[in-house]
């Protein structure tokens, strides 16, 4: 018997079954398609690609610089603390001079005057004498009256007392800088982001702050002219009695005066005027 590939026992579909593999041979154009070669197994170690050593670099380069950053912020802080400690320490060693030199000027401001009216008082008890005691009223009133130079000038410096007693030193250098930002350049240099923008928040209340106590600083000013003002009055009056009573009469006043004062307040340790 002759075999036959289109016999009915074999039949087409088990040569095209045969051709249509999961791999063919041949493409649709009859071409001849070589197998493929399975992948060799590797049996080393992978080496790490390129990408992830850089990585790593960056890394070790991130970690140093923070580490650094760290102890730079630590000897900054350090070093501000010990500035501000030497800075307290100073002006506590100013506000102790200063007081010194209040109570300096109030004893020798005091001295004198307890001085001038000894001096009356023993005018006052000799004869004649009258131009010495005019010329001694007339020093009390120059040195010591409401225009008096010395006078002046302590109420000067105890106005500048009063600003210092109620406004600290670093307070006020934090109201001088504020108004122009100044205050960022004297933080740390590696302040962040948000640390700049939680300082910059809140320069706008110190702004309002100065404003008030600017306006304070204003009002006393104002206070102190006006006291003058009326204390000024008074001294024209008084000028004006005066002219109504001889050297003797003017000096007997005077004393009286000074030792009634000296009796309404005997515990004050400052200068009555």
């Amino acid at each position: 018997m002759e075999w036959n590939l289109d016999s009915h026992v074999l039949g087409d579909d088990i040569f095209l079954s045969f051709l249509n593999v999961q791999e063919p041979f041949f493409d649709a154009n009859h071409n001849f398609i070589a197998p493929r070669k399975e992948k060799e197994i590797e049996t080393h170690k992978p080496i790490p690609d390129a990408k992830r050593l850089r990585r790593l670099a960056k890394n070790r380069l991130s970690a140093r610089n923070t580490r650094n950053r760290k102890k730079q912020n630590l000897q900054y802080l350090e070093s501000r603390v010990a500035s501000l400690t030497e800075e307290v320490e100073s002006l506590r060693q100013e506000a102790r001079d200063d007081d010194k030199i209040s109570d300096e000027v109030s004893e020798q401001l005091r001295s004198e005057r307890q001085m001038r009216f000894a001096q009356l008082k023993t005018l006052l008890e000799t004869e004649g004498h009258d131009e010495q005691i005019q010329e001694t009223i007339d020093t009390l009133r120059i040195k010591m009256g409401v225009d008096g130079v010395e006078r002046q000038g302590y109420i000067e410096y105890v106005m500048r007392q009063i600003s210092s007693i109620f406004v600290p030193e670093l307070l006020k250098s934090l109201l001088n800088v504020v108004s122009n930002r100044g205050i960022i350049l004297m933080i740390s240099p590696s302040i962040t982001p948000e640390q700049l923008q939680n300082a910059e928040a809140h320069l706008q209340a110190i702004e309002a702050k100065k404003e008030a106590y600017d306006s304070c600083l204003k009002n006393l000013k104002r206070i102190q002219k006006c006291l003058l003002r009326r204390t000024g009055h008074l001294q024209s009056i008084i000028d004006t009695i005066a002219t109504m009573l001889t050297p003797r009469q003017q000096a007997a006043l005077l004393i009286r005066l000074n030792d009634s004062g000296a009796l309404l307040d005997p515990f004050d340790k400052g200068v009555n005027y």
